[in-house]
């Protein structure tokens, strides 16, 4: 048994007294308000290894336990953080998070030992005192002993044993050792009775001289043998490692910004948060108003570092984030505030339009205000509206400040008011205003006919068209056609929205007489006059296709001309209507039937283009198409070129063709 288990339990048992008598008498607290959680700003530090794990010497050294000797035994105590030589009870701080060394120097001549860490003398004896303070060892370096006593990871790294005046007798720097193996077997070591049980795994999770070093944890009691030692000065080095964890980073950058003013309720608050060491980390959150010492757990383990609070206006609040890791190390960031805007209602609505009281406004218009609000909130609408006075609610939520209420009644008082919201539902009523429509006057009478009146040699195919209308802006206007060969004429179609009819082909030289009557939506009519046309004699034919004279190849860039004609059966004359194939149109005036016509375009691109032309006469009679298809080459002049320059070099060569050819 080593001699660290019974100085543990004296120290264990002093701690519960001294815990109990500082901690028992809260226990009687009869609710949680008695309790106060202290936490400090500061970042905690703990190590990640529990329990205490051990360096050991021994002057003495057998399997079987029989007659073992510790000369050196160093204790390293996760609870105390202290390193402490187990014969004098001499402390060292704990050194965590990096490689520290244990240097031994061993006078076997003068029977003397020196104890170092990282440096700092922790203790000097006799080697051959054990723990007792009496002698009983031997002047001999038997063996070193990695114990872990339960205790989680260290990790040890580039031991040596050197004789002073000689140079290096042993060292292992496990890196020729496979990763994860165990090292029971390997290299002279072996568990503590020779129990494989006992062993200690290599690892790469962390190394002094890469890649490898030995993993002392949990119930590892690695020992390697030395013999031959028994005279002279030595120093045995070893090299160790205690992983370390810190408490997550204090939460920072809150946002709301701390002592912000003017915060919308709407606000979420945030932080930044993390922890050194990548473990996840929750946040317990603390809100309160108007208490700079905020302990209304608002969120509990949340993991985002936002909330979204339940806030009023014109408050002064106070927030604190607690954040905790894995290990239940927990940071508590500073005490935040910030001051919440107040609210006003929306403006008033207000600038009606139609005007409050106005009179003789048209049947189709359309209501509009103004509204907004004082703090730049977004505003909605709701609508009341009607011939009432209070009127009803026909819209809801609206955000725009116009509304249409379709076509109203003529010589009628409306009613309506406006009532702003904003976000926070807090609401302003306008006035209740009111404004009267126009009487209702005649349609327009109908006028512009077209044929003219008294017109002749009207088409037989010609479509009748006028000038209706009505003075109320917004109010709807048919028509009724009446239509013959007597006057006044028959009624032959009702309520027509368009304003023209068409008869279908009429008697040639026939004289036809025709009336509109005009009805608005209040059946209020008026009637236009009796209008008459003759149509001609004979039918209109259309002119002939044109035909196109002109190139079929050209160049691009050059203008190029043509000439369009055409024949039309009844002398009348026609114009040519022409579409180039390149996107592009002409349309020429009216011209003499069977006269040329010249018209010129240039094509700014190489392709093959298609001319398509019609004729139209001064009826409106159309022709069928014609086309002409012309061709815009690729540039010769760079083959010209190299042809010239070929002349020029061989300037016989033209003779000697003309003499092949016999020309």
């Amino acid at each position: 048994m080593k001699i660290g288990k019974f100085k543990k339990g004296i120290v264990f048992g002093i701690v519960i007294l001294f815990f109990g008598a500082s901690v028992l008498p809260s226990i009687g607290a009869e609710n949680e308000s008695d309790f106060e959680l202290m936490v400090s700003n500061e970042p905690l530090v703990e190590p990640l290894f529990t329990g205490e794990t051990y360096f050991i010497m021994l002057s003495n050294y057998s399997d079987s336990g029989t007659g073992n000797v510790w000369s050196v035994q160093m204790r390293f105590d996760s609870e105390l953080e202290v390193v402490e030589s187990e014969f004098d009870d001499a402390t060292l701080p704990l050194i965590t998070d990096e490689w520290v060394e244990i240097k031994l120097n061993i006078d076997l001549d003068t029977d003397w030992l020196e104890m170092y860490y990282d440096g700092d003398l922790l203790y000097e004896k006799n080697w051959t005192d054990e723990p007792g303070g009496t002698g009983g060892g031997e002047l001999n370096i038997a063996a070193v002993d990695l114990y872990a006593n339960s205790a989680s990871t260290v990790y040890y790294d580039d031991l040596s044993l050197s004789k002073v005046g000689v140079g290096t007798l042993w060292s292992d720097n496990f890196d020729s050792y496979v990763d994860g193996s165990s090292m029971h077997g390997q290299g002279g070591w072996k568990g503590w009775y020779n129990d494989e049980n006992y062993t200690a795994n290599v690892t790469s999770a962390m190394s002094r001289s890469s890649p490898h070093s030995v993993d002392i944890a949990n119930n590892s009691d690695l020992v390697h043998e030395y013999s031959g030692y028994t005279s002279g000065e030595y120093v045995y080095t070893a090299w160790m490692y205690i992983p370390e964890n810190v408490a997550p980073y204090e939460p920072s950058d809150p946002d709301p910004s701390d002592g912000a003013t003017d915060v919308s309720p709407l606000t979420n608050i945030s932080w930044t948060g993390g922890d050194p060491n990548d473990d996840n980390v929750t946040y317990n959150v603390f809100l309160e108003e108007g208490d700079s010492t905020p302990d209304i757990l608002v969120s509990e383990n949340q993991t985002g570092t936002s909330y979204d609070p339940d806030i009023d206006f014109g408050k002064t609040y106070y927030w604190q984030i607690v954040a905790y890791d894995e290990k239940d190390l927990f940071t508590k960031g500073p005490v935040w505030s910030f001051t919440t805007r107040t609210n006003d209602a929306p403006y008033e609505p207000s600038d009606p339009s139609p005007a409050d009281g106005s009179i003789d406004n048209e049947i189709n218009v359309v209501l509009s205000w103004t509204g907004g609000d004082p703090d730049g909130d977004d505003v909605t609408y709701d609508i009341y509206f009607g011939t009432s006075s209070p009127p009803t609610k026909i819209v809801s939520n609206q955000s725009g400040t116009s509304y249409d209420p379709g076509l109203l009644e003529f010589d009628t008082t409306y009613y309506w008011q406006i009532v702003a919201w904003d976000i926070f539902e807090y609401s302003t009523a306008g006035e209740i205003w009111s404004f009267s429509t126009e009487e209702n006057q005649p349609p327009y009478e109908p006028t512009d006919p077209d044929p003219a009146d008294g017109a002749t040699d009207v088409s037989i195919d010609e479509l009748l068209t006028w000038t209706g209308g009505d003075p109320n802006n917004g109010d709807t206007v048919t028509y009724d056609v009446y239509f013959g060969k007597s006057s006044p004429p028959p009624l032959v179609e009702e309520d027509l929205t368009q304003t023209a009819y068409d008869p279908g082909t009429m008697d040639l030289g026939t004289t036809y007489y025709w009336q509109i009557v005009s009805e608005d939506s209040q059946a209020v009519t008026t009637d236009g006059p009796i209008w008459s046309f003759t149509t001609e004699e004979e039918p209109n034919e259309a002119p002939t296709a044109p035909e196109i004279d002109g190139p079929t190849e050209g160049a691009a860039g050059t203008e190029l001309c043509w000439t369009f004609h055409s024949d039309d059966p009844n002398g009348h004359q026609v114009k040519y209507i022409i579409n180039w194939g390149d996107g592009s149109s002409d349309e020429t005036a009216l011209n003499d039937p069977c006269t040329p016509v010249e018209v010129c375009h240039t094509y700014e691109e190489e392709g093959t283009y298609t001319i398509t032309a019609s004729a139209e006469d001064e009826r409106g009679a159309e022709s069928g198409d014609s086309t002409l298809e012309v061709i815009i080459p690729r540039n010769r002049a760079v083959f010209h070129s190299i042809l010239l320059r070929f002349f020029e070099r061989y300037p016989n060569i033209f003779s000697l063709i003309r003499y092949l050819l016999g020309i």
